[in-house]
């Protein structure tokens, strides 16, 4: 399945039999069969018809709606799972400070393990590099020991500053990068990290929604208004497989280049938008590439986003007691 990203503000969207076609002034740009999509990303101001939403609220096809600049305002999602035992046990599971802790800690376990592999294979000789992915290590096991949930945030905030302070080190030297700032976005790494963010969080809503879980209940991102929490939970060990690989990748390939961006009003580096548009196109790529999973007995070959939705059931069986979760790897 497929991720229609609609970037061009003006754009139109219409429904033309069982295709969604896409124009800009008047000009035919896309046409995409919609049994081919499950998710629609809208940017900015674009003129939907009531055709369109119907359709896809018909198919199964969510339909995310951001602001040119990435901001989230929010989704149209075709009926959720109607399986109310898996929300149960999240429920009674998030209300258990101990099993809350199992679970945060396998989360941060693999958070931290992916990044301690990204850093190895760009480390070459550097000592700071082999000082930090030796330290993160060591907080992979005070992690293994942690018995409260503040004391998982708090290794997870430690490994996520050493791993950012050296992250600049593995771009280009025009690219200034001091450390991991989030609002607002003050560089164009930053920027970059924020953005495809935002885009893989709402792909891990999917995949929770689907498998019947409410997205706002979590076990380790604490429960905050619109905060989508148990996405965030299993996004972690993500963060570093897709996004920052993908970061690395465009900057170091310099498919994106430092005068891609400009400075808003706010004082928040942006992306520009065909630079944007490039950078999407690298991210869906990660996203479809096709890695070894490992299903129970089975080794499956599958797309990272497929294991995203794996990875939710995973959870699930393992809220059920019929396994132990574990997280997915970098490749």
């Amino acid at each position: 399945m497929a991720v229609l990203y609609v970037t061009e503000s003006k754009s139109k969207l219409y429904l033309e039999g069982k295709r969604l076609v896409v124009e800009v002034e008047d000009k035919l740009t896309h046409q995409f069969p919609s049994l081919k999509l499950d998710k629609v990303v809208i940017f900015g101001n674009v003129q939907i018809d009531t055709p369109v939403i119907t359709h896809c609220l018909k198919e199964g096809i969510d339909m995310v709606f951001l602001s040119n600049k990435g901001q989230y305002y929010g989704r149209l999602q075709a009926p959720e799972s109607k399986n109310l035992q898996s929300r149960r046990l999240q429920y009674e599971i998030s209300s258990d400070p101990k099993k809350c802790v199992l679970f945060a800690k396998k989360f941060i376990q693999g958070k931290v393990r992916n990044m301690r592999v990204l850093l190895q294979r760009h480390s070459g000789t550097s000592y700071r590099f082999h000082e930090i992915v030796n330290q993160l290590a060591k907080i992979a096991e005070q992690v293994k020991r942690a018995t409260t949930l503040a004391e998982i945030r708090g290794f997870e905030g430690t490994a996520s500053r050493l791993y950012f302070s050296v992250f600049g080190e593995m771009i280009p030297s025009s690219f200034k990068f001091e450390g991991r700032h989030r609002r607002p976005p003050t560089d164009p790494v930053n920027s970059l990290l924020s953005f495809g963010y935002t885009i893989l969080v709402y792909e891990v809503f999917s995949a929770v929604a689907q498998v019947g879980f409410d997205p706002y209940f979590g076990l380790l991102h604490e429960d905050k208004y619109g905060r989508p929490s148990i996405a965030l939970d299993l996004m972690e060990e993500y963060r570093p497989i897709i996004v920052d690989v993908t970061v690395l990748m465009v900057l170091n390939k310099k498919l994106v280049k430092r005068n891609d961006f400009y400075t808003s009003e706010e004082g928040a580096v942006l992306i520009a938008d065909d630079a944007r548009k490039k950078f999407i196109e690298q991210l869906e790529k990660r996203l479809n590439t096709k890695v070894q999973y490992q299903n129970g007995p089975r080794l499956e070959k599958i797309s990272y986003r497929k294991t995203i939705l794996k990875q939710a059931y995973r959870l699930l069986r393992a809220f059920r007691g019929e396994e132990e979760y574990s997280c997915v790897g970098i490749k």
